[in-house]
């Protein structure tokens, strides 16, 4: 090369851990940790949502506009937005490349129906906000394997804290990973996977909440997926539309969280069940807001 400048190249693997590039201090081999330690760039923490493809002049007007493809795939990571623009790619096998990045780059646990803790934890992570302890080995695995991000990793490179944004391709396939097998049959995998989370729970891995948060996301991520489904699951051997990112009428996902009586209903569909004015709810995902949004 003629000059001053020397181009450099690295190439890695997506599955690398951030510990095999930037050990922490005590494992680094290099002596040059001890004499001239290496900085890390400042972190981004403000990942609540990205939306690099969204337009100004042509955004989503009504709940139903969220689950058309050309809406809810300019959030999240890029690459969904620049799938969908080929218009080459079905929606369908975008949604399957999503199952397959939440599982680990591979879609034969979901064809065996057997996952391991950090496939549950990380179906489970993309809806439920789950906190997980910054030093933990799973914390590193679920970013190096499972669509994690990484917000901060502090000076020594001992712990990371991680999360998931929020990302509708992601939480439409958590969400099949959970409600579907792999003959995109109805079924139910919340046995399995809140096993796995009770037993991170009980290791300290994950944490509950001060007031037991975690659980209350459960259950209204239950009733939810009941709406969905009864809604939107008619049979279809591959179901094809966006099924857990539509809008379910308020007294339905009332009725199917509380289990209301016949004088609740009524007074709840007196003032929020009339065509004229019907109340909707959308209550996919859950993510943690650090900082008040400007708008």
């Amino acid at each position: 090369y003629q000059g001053t400048c020397c181009p450099i190249t690295v190439l890695t693997d997506t599955s690398s851990k951030i510990s095999n590039l930037a050990p922490s201090r005590k494992s680094d081999p290099s002596l040059r940790v001890t004499s001239m330690p290496n900085g890390i760039f400042p972190p981004f923490y403000l990942l609540a949502n990205v939306d690099i493809w969204v337009k100004n002049d042509d955004l989503p007007q009504t709940l139903a506009d969220m689950q058309k493809e050309k809406y809810y795939m300019r959030y999240g990571r890029p690459h969904w937005g620049a799938l969908e623009k080929q218009k080459t790619v079905r929606a369908v096998d975008i949604r399957l490349l999503a199952m397959a990045k939440i599982l680990g780059g591979s879609l034969f646990a979901f064809d065996s129906g057997v996952f391991t803790a950090d496939m549950s934890l990380a179906i489970l992570g993309v809806r439920l906000c789950i906190d997980v302890a910054p030093q933990s080995r799973l914390s590193h695995d679920l970013v190096a394997q499972h669509m994690r991000a990484m917000y901060f990793i502090s000076p020594d490179r001992d712990s990371a804290i991680t999360g998931y944004f929020s990302e509708p391709v992601l939480v439409e396939a958590a969400a099949y990973l959970t409600n579907f097998n792999s003959a995109f049959e109805r079924t139910n995998r919340w046995k399995i996977l809140l096993e796995a989370l009770v037993g991170s729970l009980r290791n300290g891995i994950v944490d509950a909440g001060f007031r037991g948060e975690l659980t209350g996301r459960i259950l209204l991520l239950l009733a939810w997926d009941r709406c969905c489904l009864e809604n939107n699951f008619h049979s279809n051997p591959e179901p094809t539309g966006c099924i857990f990112l539509s809008a379910v009428p308020l007294v339905q996902f009332l009725e199917t969280l509380l289990h209301l009586d016949e004088a609740q209903k009524r007074t709840l569909n007196e003032r929020f069940g009339k065509p004229e004015g019907k109340a909707w709810v959308r209550c996919s995902h859950f993510i943690k807001l650090n900082y008040a949004p400007n708008n």
